[in-house]
């Protein structure tokens, strides 16, 4: 099975993302490094949420609001809690 920390421990200089038209360059040990940042943020904030019975649904950013509309009335959501940014997010240069 594929994992990102394979490439990342084989070949961690070696360039895994090029952004365009920044010309930003992420190595396998960058991108593994700040996937792993994601996720341990991702888990600390699910973990609490599911202790107290709150069930949560991520949506994309990119979503139009009628897609969005859809997702909270769909989960019969009584809250919603919006964010353009994650924490940490990486900006681009």
């Amino acid at each position: 099975m594929y994992h990102l920390a394979n490439p990342a421990l084989a070949t961690p200089g070696k360039i895994a993302a090029l952004f365009l038209p920044s010309g930003r360059k992420l190595t396998f040990a960058e991108l593994d490094a700040e996937a792993n940042r994601a996720a341990n943020e991702l888990l600390a904030l699910s973990l609490p949420a599911e202790r107290i019975g709150l069930y949560y649904v991520l949506a994309s950013t990119k979503l139009s609001s009628a897609d969005l509309s859809y997702i909270v009335r769909d989960a019969d959501a009584k809250v919603a809690i919006l964010s353009s940014r994650l924490p940490g997010q990486i900006d681009a240069p």
